[in-house]
This record gives structure tokens, sequence and C-alpha cells, in this order.
């Protein structure tokens, strides 16, 4: 079954780690807690450098939705997300540590199925200007 949602369906809710806030779009199981679901959709407002939260368990897609993007920097891997509707996929088994040079605020949605009981996959579609 399908649910068209509005933004007044959606739950604002701190960041695991505290620094930001998410509006979360869809969790599944409904209800479900930062430590106990299956997957996740939100869209969050970064305004500043700092790390992820880490949720072990659980690989992200992340695509960029306002704003100039950031570089995702871990252990061994880099990421930039700089490319507005461009997905960006990392597995969270490691500390991220989001960059940010630019001095305006983005805004993303981020995917987040846990392990192997879920699967996520991300697409945009760009509309070509005739």
């Amino acid at each position: 079954m399908h649910q068209v949602l509005q933004p007044a369906d959606y739950v604002r809710k701190p960041w695991k780690n505290g620094g930001g806030v998410a509006l979360d779009l869809h969790v599944e199981p409904a209800g479900a807690g930062m430590d106990a679901f299956d997957w996740r959709a939100s869209i969050a407002l970064v305004q500043r450098s700092g790390p992820f939260s880490h949720f072990p368990g659980v690989d992200r897609t992340i695509v960029l939705l306002e704003g100039t993007g950031m570089r995702l920097d871990s252990a061994g891997w880099h990421a930039d997300m700089n490319l507005l509707f461009e997905p960006v996929h990392f597995p969270d088994d490691c500390t991220w540590i989001g960059h940010r040079d630019a001095v305006d605020d983005l805004t993303d949605v981020r995917i987040a199925p846990v392990g192997d009981t879920t699967v996520a996959l991300v697409a945009t579609i760009h509309r070509i200007a005739a």
C-alpha cells in the first residue's frame, strides 16, 4: 500500500549524535527508535562540519537537495557530495566526518536500510528541457 506524505506528517527528531535535527519522512517499523529501525528516510539540514551519527550495520545513501555539498571522510574512504540529486552511498561500519567549506546550509535526503534485512535503491530522474 502506498501513502502520500505531507510535510505535516514528518517527525522532527534530533540527530543521534545531537549535532543537528532531521525530519523523519518514514521509519519502518512505524515509531521505531534510532537503534531499532529496519529502514529510515529523512531530510537533514547540515549547517557545519562534524561527525555523522553512527548506526552499526546500516549502509546509507544521501542525496544533496540544496546547498554546495560536503566531503565525506573515513579511514581509507572518501566521497564528495557536491552534485545536486546524485546519490552517494557509504557503509556505516566506521566513523564518518562531513567536511563543509561553504558558508551556506545544505539540505539532503538520507535513506538508511539495515544490513541484510532491507535493500535501498535510490535513483534520481533528471528532466531534460526541450
